[in-house]
């Protein structure tokens, strides 16, 4: 599934829920790079975003990543 980066698709993504998860992620690990973080969104919740794109590569993990941070 592809979430296009337009501002009707935008609205509808869970940005209070990348939000959370990238504040505990922050805290997690101090020596925060954007590089990681991207990887880990990828890695462990099936969510590969950028400034053009946003994209859901794993629908498995984000869906659990909505359970848990949605």
């Amino acid at each position: 599934m592809k979430i296009e980066t337009t501002w009707k698709d935008l609205k509808r993504f869970p940005w209070q829920a990348i939000f959370k998860c990238s504040e505990e992620y922050k805290r997690n690990h101090p020596t925060h790079n954007d590089h990681d973080y991207h990887k880990y969104m990828r890695e462990t919740w099936g969510i590969d975003h950028s400034t053009e794109y946003t994209q859901i590569v794993d629908e498995k993990k984000y869906t659990m990543f909505l359970l848990r941070w949605a």
